[in-house]
């Protein structure tokens, strides 16, 4: 699974001699991967079956409470997660279902193959 360690430092006391307190976060992103060859588990979900990887990764983005854009508002993130999922214009530009989810200001103005993805990752518990 995609786990990324974030290692925080008590820097406030490192000049007075004092011991470091190291807490470390554990976090679930998807990678570059096949999403379905990296979590084969969910792949066999119904909400994650029919998506592509780059779907998956945008529902992710858009849903996941691990998404560095989580606590941004619903319609920011529909906006950052195509342009970090998507870079080319052109697939934006001539795909209506990502068309749609730039104007999304709420889950359910999402096409209907993202919302349960987007809900179900939304409620994971990732511990």
């Amino acid at each position: 699974m995609g786990i990324i360690l974030v290692r925080l430092f008590n820097t406030k006391n490192m000049a007075k001699g004092k011991e470091l307190v190291t807490v470390e976060y554990r976090l679930f992103q998807p990678t570059e991967r096949q999403f379905k060859d990296e979590y084969p588990e969910l792949a066999t979900m119904e909400q994650f079956a029919n998506l592509s990887s780059n779907e998956f990764r945008l529902c992710w983005a858009i849903g996941s409470p691990t998404s560095p854009i989580s606590n941004k508002r619903f319609d920011e993130r529909c906006k950052e997660a195509i342009n970090s999922v998507y870079q080319d214009e052109t697939k934006i530009k001539d795909n209506s279902d990502l068309n749609q989810v730039l104007s999304c200001r709420t889950l359910s103005d999402l096409p209907s193959k993202y919302i349960d993805a987007v809900k179900t990752l939304s409620e994971m518990n990732l511990e």
